[in-house]
């Protein structure tokens, strides 16, 4: 980090100042209770980020004082309350010096809405490519502005004092120390006194204002919550005989209110009784023709049977059964839902299009070859006792208990603005990937063959692969409308894997097939700040956290792999060199450098990037990440008989995300418990793993 007499020469010469991280705001003054500090390098800047969107948001809903503005002042305006107009014109002075004031490379973010019902003048109620848009909530504003010099700090903060009302100054003083830490440590000093004494000319031009406001308005407080926050707008659903969706059509025994949820998906008010599917369910057509391949190890998960194709099942849980399609060997007919079907409220029907030959190209085309899966695509009804908020999301598929969850509720403000990288992909592209359901309710290695080609990846280095990317994408710099489907996307299939996880779903495997699982939760809990869905049950094992471990590598290396089972449990390795190695260790080996470790690397980061390590709560996950990209392998890799894999991962855009941020990425708390997988005796589970002191993620020494 640079010096601050580095800087002053820096900004003197009109270069970048050197702000590497940011830390906790000193304790100067009292804070009120909702106010609260995060002391994580971007983190801190997120917590400045809320802080703007409350300033901003008062600044726009609060009358403005009259002769508060000094001569330098951008806002000017007369005596007497201050109209709409006013406060539409302190809120876009306020955007232009966010936006054309910057100075510095590094990036803030202010995200709020104004709700509906706000008085808000015509003129912004419109698209405008550099942060305002109309939404089902009324105005959204979003900003992105970089972080200020002392000098940039000092003339925002000002003018915001001048453009905003006398009840808010204390919460401006804050907002200044919070930027002023961008600066020199001596310029708060500064900051204080000048607030001070605005603060106390505002209070006194504000006891004036009251002693002069008319008798009928005395009373009033604009400032109660109540006024600004009006009930939940629900959905007013449509009366309609069916709904489809992704080419399956739902077909109802009277007309019945449906709508469908933020993610696209469909809801139908309850009960209600569906008369029929289309395609459907049945025997298969005349011209079917399946190709019954075997896998390398000789396994097939399907068969000939022809007594179910397009098969729906209401709430699948953690059965190890499936409904879907006979050809899959773990055919149950009793789950197959039987039509007409009277659906309640709280029940989820779960329908699919069936292969008419396999195998076939695997979603999404070019991740991996060729896909066996029986199933096409899926798309899930939900039944609802009443219309749900106009902004829910859909609630998981599995099990009874249906949650809504919000968009409103999704924390923005935790998402970067980070300068792309080369070989970043298209927004549209992994918006697509993330839209419709990823169906995930089967035992382990039976997933692949239930995966729709058309909806999901059929094996967990492509799950790691897809939602890490998406992750990592969600931090871009980018205009909000791409993000916000992608994060909606992301965010479904979080509510999803949640819902599984609480009814008995767990996704501990060897090889590479049920990674991917565990990122998608815990970014859902986190943007939905939502503690329950962030700290999983202990029975719910990921693939991430029972394959890494502390200890000591035949490489010199403490953070390590292993393979856990594949045909049977298997022990640990990497404390062994290459030479004692058995079949089944260098068999872990190829799934640690092609099946794992590429697809775990920008969950990993996308984690770190959004302050996760704590939640997600297993840290040798994260330092054998940072291993497999720092260790030079050249010669480890010659004596286990293979080419150098490491400090690199299947796509390049991962690679330049990593080089480009790691470093960046916050000092944040790390998991409270580090366990290991380990057997005992055919049995295995989770046992304490004390992390090595200084951590276990450096390079190994050679």
């Amino acid at each position: 980090m640079a010096t601050r007499s580095e800087n002053r020469s820096k900004r003197k010469k009109g270069l970048p100042l050197d702000y590497p991280n940011h830390h906790a705001i000193p304790d100067l003054m009292p804070k009120p209770d909702f106010l609260s500090v995060n002391p994580a390098g971007i983190g801190a800047r997120c917590t400045a980020a809320l802080w703007c969107g409350f300033l901003l948001l008062a600044i726009a809903l609060h009358p403005a004082a009259p002769g508060a503005e000094a001569p330098d002042s951008p806002a000017k305006k007369a005596d007497g309350p201050a109209s709409p107009a006013d406060a539409a014109a302190a809120l876009t002075t306020c955007r232009q010096y966010l936006i054309e004031q910057a100075k510095a490379p590094e990036h803030l973010t202010v995200s709020f809405e104004i709700r509906a019902g706000t008085q808000v003048p015509a003129k912004l109620l419109a698209a405008d490519e550099k942060g305002f848009r109309v939404n089902a909530q009324g105005l959204e504003v979003s900003l992105t502005w970089q972080a200020l010099g002392p000098e940039g700090t000092w003339k925002l903060c000002r003018d915001l004092v001048k453009a905003a009302p006398a009840d808010v100054h204390e919460k401006h003083l804050l907002l200044a120390l919070a930027l002023g830490r961008a600066g020199e440590r001596d310029f708060e000093k500064s900051l204080t006194e000048l607030f001070e004494k605005d603060r106390k000319a505002a209070q006194r031009i504000e006891a004036a204002r009251k002693a002069a406001r008319p008798a009928e308005t005395k009373e009033a407080d604009v400032s109660k919550p109540a006024s600004r926050t009006p009930p939940v707008a629900v959905a007013a659903g449509e009366d309609r005989p069916e709904l489809s969706q992704h080419g399956i059509t739902w077909t109802f025994d009277r007309p019945a209110k449906t709508g469908k949820f933020v993610n696209g998906d469909g809801w139908v008010i309850g009960p209600v009784t569906v008369v029929s599917v289309t395609p459907a369910c049945g025997k298969p057509p005349a011209d079917e023709q399946t190709n019954l391949t075997k896998n390398r190890w000789g396994d097939t998960g399907l068969r000939v049977d022809e007594r179910m194709r397009n098969g729906s099942v209401v709430n699948p849980g953690h059965e190890t059964a499936q409904g879907y399609d006979s050809r899959i060997i773990n055919y149950e007919p009793k789950l197959s839902a039987k039509f007409p079907l009277a659906l309640q409220p709280n029940q989820s029907l779960v329908s699919t299009i069936s292969h008419t030959q396999m195998p076939n190209e695997a979603f999404p085309t070019g991740w991996f070859e060729k896909s066996n899966s029986a199933l096409r695509t899926a798309a899930v009804l939900t039944c609802l006792a009443a219309p749900p908020p106009a902004d829910a999301f859909r609630p998981s598929y599995t099990g009874s208990e249906k949650p809504i969850y919000r968009a409103a509720q999704l924390k923005r403000e935790r998402l970067l603005r980070l300068k792309p990288v080369p070989e970043t992909p298209e927004f549209g592209l992994y918006a697509r990937y993330f839209e419709r359901v990823w169906l995930d309710h089967q035992l382990d290695w039976l997933e692949p063959y239930v995966a729709p080609t058309e909806n999901a990846p059929p094996y967990g280095r492509e799950w790691a692969r897809m939602t890490g990317i998406a992750g990592l994408m969600l931090h871009l710099d980018a205009p909000a409308e791409q993000r916000e489907k992608l994060l909606v996307g992301l965010v479904q299939l979080g509510i999803d894997l949640n819902g599984r996880a609480r009814t008995g779903g767990s996704w501990s495997a060897g090889g590479g097939i049920l990674s991917g699982r565990k990122w998608p939760i815990v970014f859902a809990g986190l943007m939905l700040d939502d503690k329950a869905m962030q700290a999983l049950p202990e029975t719910v094992l990921c693939q991430e956290d029972t394959s890494t471990y502390y200890g000591k590598g035949w490489t010199g290396a403490t953070a390590l792999y292993q393979l856990v089972t594949h045909h049977g449990p298997r022990q640990p390795y990497e404390e062994k060199p290459p030479a004692q190695w058995d079949e089944f260790d260098n068999r872990g080996e190829d799934y640690r450098r092609s099946s794992t470790t590429v697809g775990w690397v920008p969950e990993a980061l996308a984690a770190r990037l959004t302050c996760g390590m704590e939640a997600w709560n297993h840290d040798a996950f994260f330092d054998y990440c940072d291993r497999w990209m720092t260790e030079d392998d050249t010669q480890f890799s010659k004596q286990a008989g293979r080419k150098p894999d490491q400090r690199r991962t299947f796509d390049r855009f991962v690679d330049n995300m990593w080089h480009a941020y790691r470093k960046m990425c916050p000092e944040q708390k790390g998991g409270a418990q580090n366990l290991k997988w380990s057997w005992e005796k055919g049995k295995g589970g989770m046992a304490a793993n004390p992390k090595p002191e200084g951590g276990g993620g450096e390079p190994a020494k050679r």
